[in-house]
């Protein structure tokens, strides 16, 4: 597999090998794909409970998704994007 990086980060993988925490180029970004996928598991029942709210307001008897409705949405997810970060 070829991947194609910007210049910045291309730069900051190669600073992280030449500091010598990570042997290869290969091994930092299997590194980094790791803590992707473990926050990509963290988020996916959050994520999945937000697109269950938003069912049940599409399917609610008056049929009608409010501003207030997307904006409590939008802090909620990012309530809970940034407990996943933090930890």
């Amino acid at each position: 597999m070829n991947v194609t990086l910007t210049r910045e980060l291309e730069r900051f993988v190669t600073r992280q090998v030449e500091s010598g925490r990570y042997r290869s180029a290969g091994e930092m970004m299997g590194e980094a794909l790791q803590l992707l996928q473990a926050r990509e598991r963290a988020l996916a029942p959050a994520t999945e409970e937000l697109e269950q709210e938003l069912l049940a307001g599409l399917d609610s008897p008056k049929k009608q998704v409010t501003k207030a409705f997307f904006q409590n949405l939008r802090r909620r997810a990012a309530q809970r994007l940034a407990k996943t970060t933090a930890a």
